[in-house]
């Protein structure tokens, strides 16, 4: 049996919160990035018969033969393996753009033209190509003083800084943006002149930020995409929704779409705290433990909970992390590679298993894992779905979908490990996040 580092997943990125430095100082966003080792991972894909089917440009039909018409659909590509995030295209001035999909931040930063340092290859943003493009000047009330960012010549500055050394700096712009069915926004966004080696990700040439507005002060703070959006009424309503699955999925803009569920029935609506981000609590009134591993209960004192589609995994607290370790340690070591020197835990390690095996392992040998949230409802994760497996050349790999992140011990951040089971309706509108189990498939959505 071969082990692979997970830091061979240069694909995972692990981005998330924004921690705020000095006053007038931008955040800075904690995007923690394995080691970028190789580009080629596929991932065995499942087909699945779609819950609904695409008719129109702006419309879907429901499984009851309802049209959809209220929401303003966005393909979503990508996937957590084979791509390591998920992402969009927007058309910029009408030039396409490929960018993350993140609710853990509020800025939409994109390569432009004359950027040396950005990726070979991708996608970039001719200003001199669109007759609605403008930039930010520095007398402009959009543009901060601040001395962290502030004005280059008469250009306005913005700067995104990451704790991994990542960074992207350039010059605050505004052009007419068409955001898959939502068409005609007038939105202002990062226009990306120097960046690190490690800022953009392939396939991926930038960043589209949907959490509250008040995370797009970097330092200068511009309305986000989704805000201009709904300001302008290109969407009907303060809300959208999220469905991944493992070869894309799609977007909601502007309304409850109950039929990205397996049944709608069965969505739970969880109060939103007052947050820039989607935050939402683990149960504290119930007694016992909030986390359970099998038939073992874990307490946790962390109940801050983030659901960030930005981040690849499900990251828990480190004392919640260690807790969890043990149970597994002291119950399951008759699963190859769980235990020893270089445990899933310890070094990160991807295991390889026979094709044969895998069945038996998810199935009958390692523990179902539950987080009950602030109202009752449990997130209930498999083997199957907080174990990533893959193919890279001839081997089957397996690795741990949940671990902890330095700098962010006070709080767990639901990532793409959870996303993937479970459809989310960001409703700000009555600031409450609707889950569900997502329907088989959610990718059918046309462009």
């Amino acid at each position: 049996m071969k082990r692979w580092k997970i830091w061979a997943l240069g694909l995972l990125v692990l981005s998330v919160v924004a921690i705020p430095l000095e006053e007038d100082s931008a955040p800075l966003k904690l995007r923690l990035v394995k080691k970028n080792v190789n580009r080629v991972l596929s991932r065995r894909l499942v087909e699945h018969e779609p819950k609904w089917r695409h008719v129109r440009r702006t419309e879907r039909v429901g499984l009851d033969g309802t049209v959809r018409t209220d929401a303003a659909m966005v393909a979503i590509h990508g996937g957590i393996t084979a791509v390591g995030m998920y992402y969009s295209y927007v058309i910029v001035g009408g030039q396409k753009v490929d960018l993350q999909i993140d609710t853990g931040s509020a800025m939409m930063a994109l390569p432009q033209l004359d950027c040396s340092s950005c990726r070979k290859g991708d996608n970039r943003y001719n200003p001199s190509k669109s007759s609605t493009s403008s930039e930010v000047q520095c007398q402009d009330k959009k543009c901060s003083s601040s001395s962290y960012g502030g004005c280059t010549g008469n250009l306005c500055k913005f700067s995104l800084a990451y704790a991994d050394s990542a960074y992207a700096n350039g010059v605050l712009m505004c052009d007419t943006v068409d955001w898959g069915q939502a068409k005609g926004i007038d939105a202002c966004f990062g226009a990306i002149t120097k960046e690190s080696a490690n800022f953009e990700r392939d396939q991926v040439d930038g960043i589209l930020g949907i959490a509250g507005e008040s995370l797009s002060c970097n330092p200068s703070c511009i309305t986000p995409l989704f805000d201009a959006a709904l300001e302008q009424k290109k969407i009907r309503k303060n809300m959208f929704t999220v469905c991944m699955d493992e070869k894309g999925g799609s977007l909601s803009l502007g309304a409850a779409d109950e039929s990205v569920f397996e049944d709608k029935d069965k969505i739970a609506y969880i109060p939103m705290e007052e947050s820039s981000f989607y935050e939402i609590k683990l149960d504290s009134e119930k007694k016992g433990g909030q986390i359970k591993v099998g038939n073992v209960e874990i307490i946790s004192t962390v109940h801050k909970v983030v659901v960030d589609t930005g981040t690849t995994l499900l990251s828990v607290p480190k004392s919640v992390f260690d807790k969890m370790k043990a149970v597994f340690l002291q119950s399951y070591c008759s699963v190859k590679g769980l235990c020893g020197d270089d445990s899933w835990f310890d070094s990160g390690l991807c295991e390889t298993f026979d094709p044969a095996e895998e069945d038996d392992i998810l199935d009958n040998q390692l523990p179902v894992i539950t987080l009950r949230l602030k109202g009752g409802f449990i997130i209930e994760l498999t083997p199957r779905d907080y174990l990533l497996s893959y193919e890279f050349g001839n081997e089957h790999y397996m690795c741990l979908g949940i671990m902890y992140l330095a700098g962010t011990s006070h709080e767990f951040l639901l990532g793409n490990t959870v996303n993937l089971k479970y459809s989310m309706i960001y409703d700000r509108e009555n600031h409450r996040l609707g889950i569900g189990k997502r329907a088989a498939s959610c990718t059918d959505v046309k462009e």
